[in-house]
């Protein structure tokens, strides 16, 4: 698992990410598109994804983290980027599980 700058993400490049989808993350490929801001979109030829075609996606609905703000007040973000969809799909179902615990037992 890698923890990747927006800047330094390539364009048409397809990574391996969590999508936050309500309570629960879910893995998920996408492809990079930068043009005015870097976006992300679903992939042609993807049939088993979270996300809806023709839509385009900021890094909010994703796995990342912000590692500080510049001089203009701009964010310096990076997206969390796994190495394989078995990873991701492992990491999310431990998530998951954490996040259902705690609202299983939060009244105790």
């Amino acid at each position: 698992m890698n923890n990747i700058e927006l800047k330094d993400l390539e364009t048409g490049k397809e990574y391996i990410v969590a999508f936050r989808k309500g309570e629960r993350w879910i893995p998920c490929v996408v492809k990079v598109v930068k043009e005015r801001s870097i976006r992300f979109i679903r992939p042609k030829g993807q049939t088993e994804s979270p996300l809806e075609f023709d839509k385009e996606y900021s890094i909010k609905y994703f796995w990342h983290e912000c590692r500080g703000i510049d001089l203009f007040g701009q964010k310096f973000e990076a997206i969390w980027v796994f190495d394989s969809f078995k990873v991701a799909q492992a990491w999310c179902e431990f998530e998951n599980s954490i996040e259902e615990y705690i609202e299983n037992t939060k009244n105790y």
